[in-house]
């Protein structure tokens, strides 16, 4: 996870993609890794189940 607050960060974002996909890193988003379940707002999940 990466905060959009500092423009460096933003500007790094898509050598760090690049980099960890070419390293066998499939990224995807929260909701793509939870599908399927339900998730309640302010708690903590650690893994998927």
């Amino acid at each position: 996870m990466a905060h959009d607050i500092h423009k460096s960060t933003v500007d790094a974002i898509p050598a760090v993609i690049i980099n960890l996909q070419t390293k066998g890193y499939h990224l995807v988003t929260i909701d793509d890794l939870f599908s399927g379940q339900e998730l309640t707002n302010g708690k903590i999940y650690n893994r998927r189940r």
